[in-house]
């Protein structure tokens, strides 16, 4: 037990103790929810087609994407983020990215099919009639964010430049027609994926921005075909812009 004497002495302390904790800056932890439409550009890349039970296992270079933002269903994406400080926090991303295979164009195909070599040049449409993954790749990140206010008004800043880096996993959907034969059309769990990007915020009406950004995402998806499965490695320039709202 402490004596009277130690109470007396103590109290001093205590009170420097909760001057100092009330003299801190708050910290202006912040909610913010975020909301966006854009477009991407998926680098070509390879294809590969694996098919144990038939024997097949092809890859088919260069595969070149188009991504067609505008079409149904759109390119789109949001997010909700915490700020633990005015500077630094974590979100959840969701990315609804897609991919149309431009099977009109010549590639190489090597490897073997249904027991058969092959090493030759012919339209991707030859063995691919439809490789899209049109109800998104469907990216589900986690984001690491950073960020910097300008000529702050209060409580609210003018201008916020942040700078993100994420990572996660993917749900993709994909339609395909290989050799004639058509998949069976699902969602299914992908593989892992990982984003850098940028964005630039200005403030339009109490807490509401517009924000424009870029970001580079990548991912190896490997997805089911009618006999066996198709993979991919789809890297990705977006540029997106749309509304934050800071809670």
């Amino acid at each position: 037990m402490c004596s009277p004497s130690g109470w007396v002495f103590s109290r001093p302390v205590i009170a420097g103790i909760a001057g100092f904790l009330l003299s801190l800056p708050p910290a202006h932890a912040e909610w913010t929810l975020a909301a966006y439409l854009g477009g991407a550009h998926t680098v070509p890349t390879s294809l590969r087609l694996q098919a144990p039970q038939g024997n097949s296992d092809l890859l088919l270079q260069p595969v070149s994407y188009q991504t067609k933002p505008f079409q149904s269903p759109v390119y789109y994406g949001y997010r909700a983020g915490y700020f633990f400080t005015r500077h630094f926090g974590v979100e959840g991303e969701f990315t609804h990215l897609k991919v149309y295979a431009e099977t009109e164009r010549t590639v190489q195909i090597s490897g073997t099919w249904q027991g058969v070599a092959m090493n030759e040049s012919a339209p991707l449409d030859s063995v691919v009639q439809r490789f899209n993954i049109t109800y998104g790749v469907n990216l589900i990140l986690t984001n690491f964010v950073a960020r910097k206010a300008f000529r702050p008004e209060g409580q609210a800043a003018r201008f916020l430049l942040a700078g993100r880096v994420g990572v996660g996993f993917t749900v993709p959907h994909a339609e395909n027609e290989i050799l004639g034969v058509s998949n069976s059309e699902h969602y299914q769990v992908g593989h892992a994926a990982w984003q850098v990007g940028a964005g630039f915020e200005v403030r339009l009406w109490r807490r509401l921005y517009a924000e424009t950004g870029i970001k580079y995402t990548r991912t190896d998806q490997s997805v089911d075909i009618a006999q066996g499965t198709a993979e991919s490695q789809l890297k990705s320039t977006h540029a997106v812009a749309g509304f934050v709202w800071h809670l």
